[in-house]
């Protein structure tokens, strides 16, 4: 989870405490290019303005009416509403950013050459606003609903990257402590075959003057002599090699623990700022759930 995804979780958390967003559908009187005219304010919490023009368009169009846009204001003519009765009505409408959380919706209805409003028109009054609330409802769910999927799959991949990293954790632990197993048991092969070649060494030595000594002895005896020594001096040479190679296991050992020491460093810091993101978008999920519920409480 980024920076941005932790500050929309801030902010959904502080709205969601501060005051609780419904649609809200009131009366009002607006000016159109017709005058001051009764209308519905609606205010469409979470959408975008966009995404709410788009299906207001539609709305209008399916309605049978033929839509005109000037600048976010609409003019749906000879638009057929079943549920007002027979005949057409004109509808006005107005869309603007309320503010960064909340998209507001204005319309006026002129039917029969009167405007739809809740003083003599108590039955229409009463349709509008149910079809305002139901559209400014849907709008609000929709992004809500897809605002919750997208924090649903970033929670689970934050999820499963923590639990790869407590896995990477343990391998590198489990890397640790076996080279560190591997040391000790090469430090007492070392010593088992430094002690080897000092007993060899004096092996290597005392054959050596006895060969020095047969030197003008029989052909036999001298040549018996030699190949003991060569013998002596040949397992000599395979400690020594043997040591040499022990030492560098040893170094090597050490290497892999450093690089794993270094690996598990990070992977601790990493996993620090992956639990903070789990719990700052584990609380963007919950902030939503909460909010689609008052939304449709």
């Amino acid at each position: 989870m980024n920076k941005t995804n932790i500050l929309i979780a801030a902010a959904l958390i502080a709205s969601t405490t501060v005051k609780a967003q419904k649609v809200i559908v009131e009366d009002t009187k607006e000016v159109f290019a017709i005058g001051t005219v009764s209308a519905y304010k609606t205010t469409i919490p979470y959408a975008k303005l966009k995404d709410v023009t788009s299906a207001w368009q539609k709305w209008q169009k399916d309605h049978k009416g033929i839509v005109k846009e000037t600048k976010m204001n609409f003019f749906s003519d000879n638009t057929v509403v079943q549920e007002l009765g027979t005949g057409t009505v004109d509808v006005y409408s107005t869309l603007k950013e309320k503010d960064a959380q909340n998209v507001e919706l204005i319309v006026a209805y002129d039917f029969d050459g009167k405007y739809i409003n809740c003083v003599d028109m108590v039955e229409k009054c009463a349709i509008v606003r149910t079809q305002l609330k139901d559209f400014g409802l849907k709008m609000a769910l929709n992004q809500e609903s897809e605002d919750l999927k997208n924090a649903n799959k970033n929670l689970e991949k934050l999820a499963s990257k923590q639990k790869n990293l407590e896995k990477d954790n343990t391998d590198f632990n489990a890397e640790i402590n076996k080279n560190k197993s591997k040391i000790e048991k090469k430090l007492n092969e070392l010593q088992f075959k430094e002690e080897a070649l000092t007993k060899k060494k004096d092996d290597v030595a005392i054959q050596k003057r006895v060969v020095d000594a047969s030197a003008a002895a029989v052909d036999e005896q001298a040549k018996s002599a030699k190949k003991i020594y060569e013998k002596l001096k040949s397992a000599q040479l395979g400690l020594e090699k043997d040591i040499k190679n022990l030492k560098n296991d040893v170094i090597d050992c050490k290497d892999t623990i450093t690089k794993n020491e270094n690996k598990l460093k990070e992977n601790e810091a990493t996993q620090v700022t992956t639990k903070q993101n789990l719990a700052s978008q584990t609380t963007l999920v919950e902030t939503l759930v909460a909010q689609i519920k008052t939304l449709t409480e």
